[in-house]
């Protein structure tokens, strides 16, 4: 599934990289930070992430074994991502409506809120 990649790789990104270098790449030509701009792709991955999880759930009779590779796949990753936006929430307020943090941490919860519903 083509989202784990570039939602891990953005994630690492957003909390490794201090938020004021992300912010100074932010322009008047580019208000969305070249640093994180790849966020605003992750919206296709996430639908097409969706309707696999879905088939492969009904073509599946074991969705244990499925739901524990996302477990150890996504949802790790996905709750440290969450954790650290939560504590780092008001110091991403630098970026008004442009908050690509605010966009991770919404794909974030999407992607588990949908594999949480299978469980």
């Amino acid at each position: 599934m083509e989202l784990n990649e570039k939602l891990f790789s953005l994630t690492d990104i957003a909390m490794t990289v201090p938020i004021e270098v992300v912010h100074a790449s932010v322009s008047k030509n580019n208000e969305w930070s070249t640093i994180l701009y790849d966020v605003l792709m992750l919206r296709q991955p996430f639908e097409l992430f969706r309707t696999q999880l879905l088939k492969s759930l009904s073509q599946s009779e074991n969705w244990d074994s499925i739901l524990n590779d996302l477990n150890d796949r996504y949802l790790i990753d996905i709750e440290r991502y969450l954790n650290w936006y939560e504590n780092k929430k008001s110091e991403t307020k630098i970026f008004g409506y442009y908050n690509p943090y605010e966009v991770l941490f919404d794909i974030c919860t999407m992607t588990k809120r949908e594999i949480l519903k299978y469980q």
